[in-house]
């Protein structure tokens, strides 16, 4: 029997109610389970660089404006990310 299948939403703190609510609740049990303890940063999508160069090289969008409005970053940072990379 696994005791973290009985976890109820109401039993969580706010943290990880967030996260439930985002990522539900099955996997708050699984970060509680194989993760419980350990202390993680999650990156914003501006430090995932070879994946945001990737989808611009596979985007039929010619403007940065637009590709950057869809990934909620500024224009600076892509047209800084594709001139170096």
């Amino acid at each position: 029997m696994n005791l973290y299948n009985d976890i109820q939403y109401d039993e969580l703190d706010d943290n990880l109610k967030f996260v439930a609510d985002t990522c539900g609740i099955e996997t708050v049990k699984n970060i509680l389970e194989h993760l419980g303890g350990l202390h993680f940063y999650i990156p914003k999508i501006t430090k995932l660089d070879k994946f945001i160069l990737r989808k611009w090289k596979e985007s039929n969008l010619k403007s940065v404006k637009d590709f950057a409005r869809q990934l909620n970053v500024s224009e600076t940072y892509v047209r800084k990310l594709i001139r170096t990379k």
